[in-house]
C-alpha cells in the first residue's frame, strides 16, 4: 500500500469509534487485539503468500492497523474518564458558584457575551462572561493572563434531542467539561504569564476598535469573520444567507485561509526556500494560529504545512494525502473527542478530496485538452476542479451537519475564493498599519478592504437570487459511509491500475466488497440499521422543547405530533422542531395536533407548519367555531376532535377521551386548560395516556366516567406536572410503569411540583423527566420488550 499512513489514521478513528459508541473498556480492546494477534500468527505459518515480500509487508501493516485501532480505542477510553475538578468540589460543597484561577488562553465574542477558554492547573474549562462588545479592549486584555474568576458552574448540556447536536460532546473535542457563567464583574485580572498571547490578542482588539469607525458594520462584521473567524459580530440573516448560498466556509478560518497566509508570505520571501524563510514562514503560521483563537481546522493546516516545509529541507516527496493522515494520526491521539467534531470532519474532508479525487480530474482534463486541441480545457480545469473535488467531497458531510443543499455553491465558490483571496491579505496589510496608529493612513487602507468585503456581500446576495439553497433531511449514516466508500474507489489509484491492467473483474468485486463493508459499518457500532438507508427507529419520543411539550409519533411509516412547545424568545418551529424532524429523515408530517392554544404547546406548530409541509392539523372540537385560534396554521386540511372521536396515526390509533362536546366546556371557558385535547395512544398493545395540561377537574370527569377506561402503561403526567394537576385517585386508575414529565430546566413555575413527583414515587412508578434527560424515546422491540433511552444514551431501561 503506497499511503500506508491512511489505513493506520483510519484504524485509530475505527477504535475510537468503536469505544464510544460500543462502549468498549481497556480489558475488551486488549483481548480483541490479543486474539487477533493470534490468528495473524497462525495464518503466517499457514500460507505460503505471506513468506513473500509483499506477504509479509502487508501482515506489518495489518498489525500496525491493528495496534492503532488499539491506541485510538485506549485513548477514548482514558479521555471518556476524564471529569471536572472544579464540577467536583463544587458537587462536594453542594454550592453553584466557586472561585478558581487560570490562564486564559483564546477570547471569541458571541454577540451578548464574550468566551473565554481557561486553563487551570488541572483542567480547561469555557468562561462565558457578561460584557458586551464596547468592552473589547477590557476583555481582550485578560488574554495570557492569570485571572480569578467567580461564577456559577455547570457541565455543558448533552444531546438533548435525538439526532441534533450534542454540546458537551464538542466540547470535548476542545478539552472542555465545565461551564461557568461570570459577571463581569466577578473577573479579577493578574499578571501576564504568557506575553505572547496577551500582545497578539491585544493587537486583535485594538486593530478591530481602530478600523470600526473606517467600515460599514456589515463590512467589519465580514472582515472580523473572515480574517479571525470571529462571527460574533455578524448579523444572524448575513450568516445564515452564507449559509444557504454554501459559501459560509469563507467565514470560519479553515485551511483556505491558512493556504492564503502561507501563500502571501511566500509571495513577500519571493518564493525562497531556505532555512531563514521557513522560520519566518512558520513564525507568521503561529501568530496566525493564535489570532484564530487555536481553530481546529487552521492547526490541521499549519501542522501540515509544517510537514510540506520539512519535506522540501529533508528532500522527501511530500504527499498531501499521507500529511493529512498523519495530522489525524497527531491530533486524534492528543485528544480522539476531535474526531465528532463538524469542523474537523469537513476540514479534513476537504484535504482527502483534494489529495484523492482532483489528480485523476486534472489527468482526465489534460487528456481531453490533448484529445481536441484545447489548450482552455486545462486551463478552466486548475480553476474549477479544485471547487468540484471539494464539492464532491463535501456535500454529503455538509447535508448530514447542516441540513443544507446549496446548488449554487459551485457556481458561487470559485468567486468567493477569489474575493477572499483579496480581502484576508487587504485585511492583514490593514492590521499592520493599524498598528502604527495613523488615522489617516488607517482609513487610507480600510477602503479597499471595504470594497472587497461589500463585493462578497454582493455575491451573496447574488446567490439568494439565484435559489440559494434547500432544507433537506440529513442522509442515514449508512448511506454516507456508502457514499465515501464509493468516492475514494472510483477516484483511487488502486482502481485506476488494476483497470489499465484489465483485471475489471478484480476491480468490481472490490468495489461490491467495499460497499458491503462501509454500509455494514454503522449497524457494526449501533448507529444505524442494517440497511445502509434505515435509521434508529424509536415509536414514541417525548422531545425537549424546554417549557412544553412535544410528542413524536412515528408509527408505519407514519409521522405525527402532538404538540410543538413554543416560546416567546425564539421560534422553536424553525430553530428547534425542524432541524430535529430533518435530522431523523423526515422531510414533512402526516398530521400534527395542537391539544389547546396556550404558547408552549401551540406555538411550535404554527411556526413548523410555515416551514414544513403538514398534511393535517387537528384542533380542539371547542374551537370548531373560532377562527381566530387557526389563523397562522398552514395545512392540508384543519380537522376538530372531540371526546369519541378515534385519529389514526399510521398503526397507531389515538381514543379522544377530551374534550367533552356535552357543553360542559366550550371556547369561552375560563381555564383553556380545560378544553385541551387529551386520551389514549394504543400501538401494537402498548397504552400511553396524554394528559396534555389537564386540570383536576377534568380527571375528576374522567374518573366518574369510568376508571377502568384510563388503564396505561405510560403517563405523560399532565401539565408539566403542576401541583393543579394529577389528583392521586387519577394517577391510580391509570396505574402507570412509568410517568414521563415535559418540563423546562429550572423553569420559573416550579414544575414539575414536589406533591406530584413524590407521590409517582411513592407508587413505585419510574418517573422520566426531558428537563433532566433530554428528549425520551420509546421503542418496541420484535421480542415483545419495551425500551425507554435518552438523546445522549446515558439511560436506558426496558419494561
Amino acid at each position: 500500500m503506497r499511503r500506508p499512513l491512511t489505513a493506520l489514521a483510519f484504524s485509530q478513528a475505527a477504535g475510537i469509534v468503536a469505544a464510544y459508541y460500543l462502549n468498549i473498556r481497556t480489558m475488551h480492546l486488549c483481548l480483541l487485539c490479543m486474539g487477533a494477534c493470534f490468528v495473524f500468527a497462525f495464518v503466517q505459518r499457514k500460507l505460503r503468500v505471506l513468506r513473500s515480500e509483499d506477504g509479509r509487508k502487508a501482515c506489518s501493516l495489518a498489525l500496525f492497523c491493528l495496534f492503532a485501532f488499539l491506541l485510538g480505542g485506549l485513548r477514548m477510553v482514558q479521555c471518556s474518564a476524564k471529569e471536572s475538578a472544579v464540577l467536583k468540589e463544587s458537587a462536594a460543597s453542594g454550592l453553584e458558584v466557586v472561585s478558581f484561577e487560570g490562564q486564559v488562553r483564546t477570547v471569541s465574542f458571541r454577540g451578548n457575551r464574550w468566551d473565554l477558554t481557561v486553563d487551570t492547573d488541572n483542567e480547561r474549562l469555557l468562561v462565558r462572561l457578561d460584557a458586551g462588545e464596547e468592552d473589547r479592549a477590557a476583555v481582550c486584555d485578560l488574554a495570557g493572563r492569570v485571572c480569578r474568576f467567580t461564577g456559577s458552574v455547570r457541565a455543558p448540556d448533552g444531546r438533548r434531542n435525538f439526532g441534533c447536536f450534542d454540546y458537551s460532546l464538542y466540547l470535548k473535542g476542545r478539552n472542555i467539561r465545565c461551564l461557568c457563567e461570570v459577571s463581569r464583574y466577578r473577573a479579577e485580572p493578574g499578571e501576564v504569564r504568557s506575553l505572547f498571547l496577551h500582545v497578539l490578542t491585544v493587537c486583535k482588539g485594538r486593530f478591530l476598535d481602530g478600523i470600526a469607525p473606517f467600515m460599514d458594520r456589515e463590512s467589519f462584521s465580514l472582515l472580523a469573520g473572515l480574517m479571525f473567524g470571529e462571527k460574533g459580530y455578524l448579523d444572524e440573516e448575513v450568516y445564515t444567507s452564507f449559509q444557504r448560498n454554501g459559501i459560509a466556509h469563507v467565514l470560519a478560518v479553515s485551511g483556505l485561509h491558512v493556504g492564503l497566509v502561507y501563500a502571501l508570505v511566500q509571495k513577500l520571501l519571493s518564493g525562497r526556500k531556505n532555512g531563514k524563510t521557513s522560520l519566518i514562514t512558520l513564525a507568521a503560521l503561529l501568530c496566525y494560529v493564535c489570532l484564530s483563537n487555536f481553530s481546529i481546522s487552521v492547526l490541521r493546516a499549519a501542522f501540515m504545512i509544517v510537514l510540506h516545509l520539512a519535506s522540501f529541507h529533508l528532500r522527501r516527496r511530500y504527499d498531501l494525502v499521507s500529511a493529512a493522515s498523519l495530522a489525524v494520526l497527531v491530533f486524534l491521539s492528543v485528544n480522539p473527542f476531535q474526531l465528532f467534531d463538524s469542523g474537523f470532519q469537513l476540514s479534513y474532508m476537504a484535504a482527502y478530496s483534494l489529495g484523492v479525487a482532483l489528480p485523476r480530474m486534472q489527468l482526465k482534463a489534460l487528456e481531453l485538452a490533448d484529445r481536441y486541441k484545447k489548450g482552455w480545457v486545462d486551463d478552466a480545469g486548475k480553476v474549477l476542479l479544485p471547487c468540484v473535488a471539494v464539492q464532491l467531497g463535501m456535500t454529503p458531510l455538509t447535508l448530514f451537519h447542516f441540513l443544507l443543499f446549496s446548488p449554487v455553491s459551485l457556481l458561487l465558490n470559485p468567486f468567493a475564493v477569489a474575493l477572499a483571496g483579496l480581502l484576508l491579505p487587504a485585511g492583514l496589510a490593514l492590521f499592520f498599519v493599524q498598528g502604527l496608529d495613523i488615522p489617516l493612513l488607517s482609513a487610507a487602507a480600510a477602503g479597499p478592504a471595504d470594497r472587497f468585503a461589500k463585493l462578497l456581500l454582493a455575491l451573496d446576495r447574488a446567490g439568494r437570487t439565484l435559489g440559494g439553497s434547500y432544507s433537506m433531511p440529513a442522509p442515514p449514516i449508512g448511506m454516507l459511509c456508502l457514499y465515501y466508500a464509493l468516492f475514494f474507489y472510483v477516484f483511487s489509484e488502486g482502481r485506476a491500475v488494476l483497470l489499465r491492467k484489465g483485471k475489471q473483474k478484480t476491480a468490481a468485486v472490490l468495489c461490491v466488497c467495499m460497499l458491503f463493508g462501509s454500509s455494514a459499518v454503522p449497524a457494526l457500532f449501533g448507529i444505524g440499521g442494517i440497511l445502509p438507508w434505515q435509521r434508529p427507529q424509536r415509536d414514541l419520543v417525548f422531545a425537549d422543547m424546554g417549557q412544553g411539550d412535544c410528542i413524536h409519533v412515528s408509527c408505519g411509516g407514519f409521522n405525527a405530533l402532538i404538540d410543538g412547545g413554543g416560546s416567546s424568545v425564539k421560534n422553536v418551529g424553525e430553530e428547534t422542531l425542524r432541524p430535529y424532524l430533518l435530522k431523523n429523515g423526515i422531510s414533512g408530517l402526516e398530521l400534527a395536533l395542537v391539544t389547546h392554544p396556550d404558547q408552549d404547546h401551540a406555538k411550535g406548530i404554527q411556526e413548523l407548519s410555515q416551514v414544513m409541509p403538514i398534511d393535517a392539523i387537528v384542533f380542539p372540537w371547542v374551537y370548531r367555531n373560532e377562527p381566530s385560534v387557526t389563523e397562522g396554521y398552514r395545512a392540508n386540511r384543519i380537522i376538530f376532535a372531540g371526546r369519541g372521536d378515534e385519529i389514526r396515526l399510521g398503526d397507531a390509533v389515538f381514543r379522544v377521551m377530551t374534550p367533552y362536546k356535552d357543553g360542559r366546556v366550550t371556547a369561552r371557558t375560563e381555564d383553556r386548560n380545560d378544553t385541551c385535547i387529551a386520551g389514549m395512544l394504543e400501538y401494537q398493545g402498548l397504552k400511553v395516556f396524554l394528559a396534555a395540561d389537564m386540570t383536576d377537574q377534568t380527571e375528576q370527569w374522567l374518573l366518574a366516567d369510568g376508571a377502568d377506561a384510563l388503564d396505561a402503561d405510560l403517563l405523560k403526567v399532565a401539565h408539566h406536572g403542576s401541583p393543579y394537576s394529577s389528583r392521586e385517585d387519577f394517577v391510580s386508575a391509570v396505574s402507570p410503569a412509568v410517568a414521563l414529565i415535559s418540563c423546562g430546566r429550572n423553569n420559573s413555575y416550579g414544575h414539575p411540583g414536589e406533591r406530584v413527583t413524590a407521590m409517582l414515587e411513592g407508587m413505585g412508578v419510574l418517573i422520566c423527566r426531558t428537563d433532566r434527560m433530554g428528549a425520551i424515546g420509546v421503542t418496541l422491540q420484535k421480542d415483545g420488550k419495551r425500551k425507554i433511552v435518552n438523546a445522549d444514551g446515558s439511560f436506558m431501561v426496558y419494561f
